[in-house]
């Protein structure tokens, strides 16, 4: 019965992230499209044009039905279930792991320690530190995806004077080969 209310209380945590976190990302939808549509403008230096923002239910369609550029597990998901299955995994290792120390015969404090970590591990072995990395990943991804989407639906409200991108790449420690490869290339 415990263990049925701590998945509820923590499902409960984790739709309100998920409804706010969306609204946040629909808000970066908006804004990346009307930057995109800006930097447009300025490139094409014509004081008779301006680039077409596209509306943002439109820019929020394409990152909800555009399947995000993840590889492994969760290659391949719309945005809106790689959020909940990322959601529904937290519940499930924190359930689990008081699961698993109960059926163990773990006191509270090994249970506790378990969920949150050991000071000296820096409290990043526990399910929470596990979390908070996940969550981050999750979160750039995310944000990513909906930037990228946003910028190619501005690019093809604009279509007609688009003649082709130049892909930069972020070089940094978390960029893959192939994207360090794809920077400076053109394409129509």
């Amino acid at each position: 019965k415990l263990l049925a209310v701590v998945d509820e209380n923590v499902r409960g945590i984790g739709d309100k992230f998920g409804a706010n976190f969306t609204k946040e990302l629909k808000a970066i939808a908006t804004s990346e499209s009307k930057f995109e549509a800006a930097s447009l403008t300025e490139q094409v230096q014509n004081k008779l044009f301006e680039a077409t923002v596209p509306a943002p239910h439109q820019v929020w369609a394409a990152a909800t039905t555009n399947p995000l550029s993840v590889r492994g597990v969760a290659g391949g998901q719309l945005m809106p279930a790689f959020i909940k299955n990322w959601g529904d995994s937290q519940v499930a290792s924190l359930v689990g792991r008081i699961r698993q120390g109960v059926f163990e015969g773990e006191t509270n404090g090994q249970i506790l320690r378990g969920i949150r970590g050991t000071v000296g591990g820096g409290f990043r072995e526990g399910i929470l530190g596990q979390t908070y990395r996940q969550s981050q990943a999750m979160i750039r991804t995310s944000v990513q995806h909906v930037s990228h989407q946003a910028r190619l639906a501005t690019l093809q409200a604009n279509d007609d004077l688009v003649k082709g991108y130049k892909w930069l790449s972020t070089l940094d420690n978390r960029t893959s080969e192939i994207y360090q490869n794809l920077s400076g290339e053109v394409f129509e």
